[in-house]
Order: C-alpha cells, then sequence, then structure tokens
C-alpha cells in the first residue's frame, strides 16, 4: 500500500485530473506488477542455470522494462533517495548476485550480470549525473557509495581467497573479479571515494591484475598508467 501511494503521488504532481491520476496509477501499478511477477517467476530459472547467460540477459531486459516505466511516470526523479523503487529493486539483484557468485564459482555470467546491476544502481544513485561532477552530486550519494564500494573490495577479498581445489573455476573467479574491480575503478574517478586506499590492504588493483591475468600484463600496464 505504501508504494501505492507513493506511485499516486508522484503521478498527481504531473496531473490535475484525479481521474487521469487514477488511470495512469492503475496502468502503471499493473505494469510494475506483472514485470516484478515475471521476475519471480524466472528467478528459479536463473538459479538453475547460471552457466547460461541467457536467463540472466531476460532478466535484465525485465529490469530495463521496469526502469523504463519508472522513468516515465517520472519516478527516476529524486531517485538519489532510498525511496525510490528502482535503487531497492536493484539492491535487491545485486544481493541475491553476491549469494550465487559464492555459490556457483567461476560463472562468467554472474559477473557479467553484475556489471549491469552495478552501472544502473550508479546511474540511479546519481540521478543520472556523471560521477566526474562532484558537485552536482546529493550528499546522500557519497556515504551509499562508500558502502557499496567496501563490499565490492570486500567480495574481491573472497574470490582471491577461495582455497586451491586443482580446477579451473577457482583461477576464473579471481580472474572475473579482479577484471571487475578494474571496471569499477574507471567508473568512479573521483579522489574523494579512495579507490586506492581500499584497495591498498589487498596489495593494489595492478598488483592484482599482475598475479592473477599476468598473461595480460601489457594491457594492464596501459589500462592503469
Amino acid at each position: 500500500m505504501a508504494f501505492r501511494r507513493w506511485v499516486s503521488k508522484k503521478i498527481a504532481e504531473k496531473f490535475d485530473d484525479l481521474y487521469v491520476v487514477i488511470g495512469k496509477e492503475s496502468e502503471l501499478v499493473k505494469i510494475i506488477a506483472e514485470v516484478l511477477e515475471e521476475l519471480d517467476k524466472s528467478r528459479k530459472w536463473a538459479e538453475l542455470h547460471v552457466a547460461d547467460s541467457c536467463c540472466f540477459h531476460y532478466r535484465r531486459r525485465l529490469i530495463l522494462k521496469l526502469l523504463e516505466n519508472c522513468s516515465k511516470k517520472g519516478c527516476a526523479e529524486g531517485s538519489h533517495v532510498y525511496g525510490c523503487s528502482s535503487l531497492a529493486l536493484l539492491e535487491e539483484e545485486l544481493k541475491w548476485n553476491v549469494v550465487l557468485i559464492h555459490r556457483y564459482i567461476g560463472r562468467e555470467a554472474l559477473w557479467v550480470h553484475r556489471r549491469f546491476l552495478s552501472c544502473y544502481w550508479m546511474k540511479y544513485l546519481t540521478n543520472q549525473h556523471a560521477l566526474a561532477c562532484p558537485s552536482e552530486l546529493h550528499p546522500e550519494v557519497f556515504p551509499a557509495f562508500d558502502r557499496f564500494l567496501e563490499e565490492e573490495v570486500e567480495l574481491l577479498h573472497t574470490c582471491l581467497h577461495i582455497p586451491a581445489d586443482g580446477f579451473e573455476e577457482t583461477e576464473a573467479q579471481s580472474h572475473h573479479a579482479a577484471t571487475y574491480m578494474l571496471w569499477i575503478s574507471k567508473q568512479i574517478l573521483l579522489p574523494e571515494f579512495r579507490m586506492e586506499e581500499k584497495l591498498h590492504e589487498l596489495g593494489g588493483l595492478k598488483a592484482i591484475l599482475m598475479k592473477k591475468c599476468s598473461e595480460m600484463s601489457q594491457i594492464w600496464e596501459r589500462l592503469l598508467e
């Protein structure tokens, strides 16, 4: 009910006619409910097919549809505030993704999905503003990003210290985790987020990449210049 009232309020800000508000609200709630139901149905399917990127691609399509409908109705306004349902959806999917990453070692599809989720989480948290422009960011963005980065560094740490078992999955997990963190570092360039400091205890991102993916050392040298 709280979500329904929030939707009504957002739409009411754009329409004076009560009947129009009711009609638009009903349409929006119906679409969102259908997408959320399909997301829930596809969850078990995805858990049983983590090696197949198709199921996660399908979930990304559903998530994009939901985000698109929210944006059309003005839900993206003020999305830097945690009350936004778009952020809540992405955060829930990120938490579920971590569970799968720990459960199914070395599955590339899970890391590709995480990049997508992190990308859109950052966009909606910053209300579509670029991370290179701190003056345009809401004050709540900085502590939220700090928590996010702490969690991602912890994920990297966990993936780097999986006991070796002689199988390729363990090495693949380290590779995926390290390159994912490299991608994160390229999205967040502001010194305020202290990326290098957070990675220092692990030996630094460059050292990690050189150790875990030594065959690509020349690429890391250029990317981390």
